[in-house]
């Protein structure tokens, strides 16, 4: 288990990290801000969690808070204020589908991707999933062919 706790511990695992869960937050971002801001907000509501009136406010505002710190994992660019962006919202997320799901208010699709049909449990695995390896990749970020180490001059071969 050392091993590959060691393996998954460095510049590569962070690079990989960085563009895989980045391109998910800026996919999911790009398919809400792609559709009526009113569906999901209809999709925020049937979870049953947020205070009456703020479906539309954060329909409006998540989208781009996600394309934003996904955008910025992708470039590799304030590399870790984005991924503490990203753990918030994944931590956000999987504490609103754990909830709806043991209060048996969970949607059928969980609205995370338009157009990608998923249930909330499916969606809480895959944000527990991310949350874990933002934990493994957390030490080594920027990581490879990042902005953040061009910019301190650390991006050269080890």
């Amino acid at each position: 288990m050392g091993k590959l706790l060691g393996a998954l511990d460095g510049p590569w695992p962070a690079l990989a990290f960085r563009l895989a869960v980045g391109g998910f937050f800026v996919a999911a971002a790009l398919g809400k801000l792609g559709q009526p801001v009113q569906l999901f907000a209809s999709q925020i509501s049937a979870y049953g969690l947020a205070p009456e009136g703020w479906a539309l406010p954060l329909a409006r505002v998540l989208p781009w808070v996600e394309l934003f710190s996904g955008g910025l994992l992708l470039a590799g660019l304030w590399t870790v204020p984005a991924a503490l962006a990203v753990v918030l919202q994944l931590g956000v997320f999987a504490a609103v589908l754990g909830v709806s799901l043991a209060t048996g208010k969970a949607p059928e699709d969980c609205g995370c991707i338009p157009g990608i049909p998923e249930t909330p449990g499916q969606a809480l695995i895959r944000d527990a999933v991310m949350l874990a390896w933002a934990a493994l990749a957390a030490r080594a970020l920027p990581g490879k062919l990042a902005v953040d180490g061009w910019l301190a001059g650390s991006n050269e071969e080890e």
